[in-house]
């Protein structure tokens, strides 16, 4: 496509086929059910990379009374306290916080914190792998001219698409507007659109 890059850094990882099996599975409960039996397959579908990509650090929810606060303030990073009531109060508390960090808060500011760590099931590699693909499956769409706005998977055209491009089999493009035409539309920012359909 023309573009240039300066590596900086490379990691290499092993190619495996993890996921067709899983994706066949949810794809044909999707396309053989309704309601919600199709709802979960479509969410099992489009929400597998996202959960590698997720964060590893995260927030607990601990209800306490107010006159223990003192006690979690002093050894847990808190996000958030929420009053409850005159007695009790909600705390948004971190945990698997880098270890580098709570060392070094408990040095410098002499305190007690304590990382509570729970596995957190991610691999950015994966969910870069997924969106990169998607991407590179995107570009020829988003070049030619005629793209107005496009997300991860899907494009606004000022033409009509080819119809080897177009149907409801995996990979392929879906009409969301079954024909209609846009007559007027305004992107005011990641999925949000405003639409005038003819």
């Amino acid at each position: 496509m023309g573009y240039q890059f300066k590596y900086l850094e490379g990691h290499e990882f092993s190619k495996i086929d993890l996921f067709t099996d899983y994706v066949n599975n949810f794809y044909e409960q999707k396309i053989n059910s309704t309601g919600p039996s199709r709802f979960i397959a479509i969410m099992h579908l489009n929400q597998l990379y996202g959960i590698f990509g997720r964060k590893h650090d995260l927030l607990e929810t601990r209800n306490i009374y107010k006159k223990d606060l003192d006690k979690s303030i002093f050894s847990r990073v808190i996000k958030s306290i929420i009053p409850i009531n005159d007695k009790i109060i909600t705390l948004l508390m971190y945990s698997n916080i880098k270890d580098d960090l709570v060392k070094e808060l408990n040095s410098e500011l002499d305190m007690k914190l304590n990382n509570y760590y729970s596995l957190v099931k991610a691999n950015v590699a994966i969910a870069s792998a997924v969106t990169s693909y998607a991407r590179i499956h995107m570009i020829p769409f988003k070049i030619d001219g005629s793209c107005v706005y496009s997300d991860t998977d899907s494009i606004f055209t000022t033409k009509k698409l080819k119809d080897i491009f177009i149907g409801n089999d995996l990979g392929l493009m879906k009409d969301e507007l079954k024909g209609l035409v846009i007559k007027e539309a305004y992107f005011l920012d990641i999925k949000k659109i405003w639409l005038s359909i003819y």
